[in-house]
């Protein structure tokens, strides 16, 4: 009995050597973990971590023994920034907006990169409307939600078109993309829409609807898009598996860049409802960009929107801003 007590310590005190030299290990290896959690979007505007996915490209930069786990959590900023707030996930590509306002939120967020600017347009059914400055008071003008990347484009053309961001605000009527597009070619209630990607596709070989305007322009203008981050603390304990992300990222921009057609038809077989003719344009149209642009100009339009309650910190305030592509 005691024979088989001495034993039991130990091997008890083996076990928790062999834990102690193993965290060591990963410590100095430059991760504390040894999985590393992705929302992976399913939008044109994570083309960059999609190509990084399909062609396998973040293996080959992370250290030996540290898994990948793709998540999908729906569309939508809030999920994902609610899940790394819980511990549940560790990086995610949200809009520049959720991410200003999370911060502005006390929330430890930390900027990764850029990654391209979303396509948007705006559509409608009306003869009398034929560019973005016939818009008036009494139309009724359709997107996706509040707070968004097509919201902030709509809203940053209305700034420089009609000098006043917050024009429209009253206009807006909060639809699904989906909902639109079935909307256009039934009852037609509403008199504008503002679809992304895939609908404006759908949108543009309709009969009954016409362009008023390309807001991709703005979008790529102000580098609207999805932003990828972090939490501080996964920042701050995984630098090497940072370092893996970015170099991951920046080859697949590289991809896209030298090899746009093989590039749009791995993209389009993973969207299933789209030609690779359609993701061509658009990859030639939203160039890669991993810089964040006009961080304080769009802050500043969040407060004239209400968005936000006071002035947003400065671009240059940001945590870890000098290792912020920029």
């Amino acid at each position: 009995m005691k024979k088989n007590f001495v034993l039991l310590i130990v091997s008890i005190v083996i076990i928790t050597i062999t834990s102690a030299c193993s965290t060591t290990a990963v410590n100095e290896g430059g991760y504390k973990v040894k999985s590393i959690r992705i929302h992976s979007g399913v939008t044109f505007a994570y083309a960059i971590q999609q190509i990084m996915r399909i062609d396998g490209l973040l293996e080959k930069h992370l250290p030996e023994g540290v898994a990948i786990e793709w998540e999908n959590l729906g569309i939508g900023s809030a999920n994902q920034r609610d899940a790394m707030m819980a511990g549940k996930l560790d990086i995610s590509g949200l809009s520049l907006l959720s991410y200003i306002t999370a911060v502005e939120n006390g929330l430890p967020l930390v900027l990764i990169s850029g990654n391209l600017p979303q396509p948007f347009a705006l559509y409608t059914t009306r003869g009398d409307i034929n560019s973005f400055s016939d818009i008036n008071e009494s139309q009724r003008i359709c997107m996706s939600d509040r707070g968004t990347n097509v919201e902030m484009t709509f809203t940053l053309r209305c700034r420089e078109v009609f000098g006043d961001a917050t024009k429209f605000n009253n206009n807006i009527v909060n639809l699904t993309d989906a909902d639109m597009v079935s909307l256009v070619q039934s009852d037609d209630t509403y008199e504008l829409y503002a679809v992304g990607f895939p609908s404006l596709q759908i949108m543009e070989k309709l009969d009954n609807t016409k362009l008023v305007e390309d807001l991709t322009e703005t979008s790529i203008k102000y580098g609207i898009g999805v932003v990828f981050v972090t939490t501080e603390k996964f920042y701050e304990d995984n630098p090497a598996l940072m370092n893996a992300f970015r170099k991951a990222l920046e080859e697949a921009g590289e991809y896209i860049q030298e090899n746009p057609e093989e590039a749009a038809q791995k993209l389009a077989e993973y969207y299933g409802e789209v030609t690779a003719e359609d993701v061509l344009t658009l990859l030639k149209k939203c160039p890669v960009n991993f810089k964040i642009q006009n961080y304080d100009e769009i802050s500043e339009v969040l407060l004239e929107m209400g968005i936000l309650s006071k002035p947003a910190m400065k671009f240059t305030e940001l945590p870890y801003y000098n290792e912020i592509p920029r």
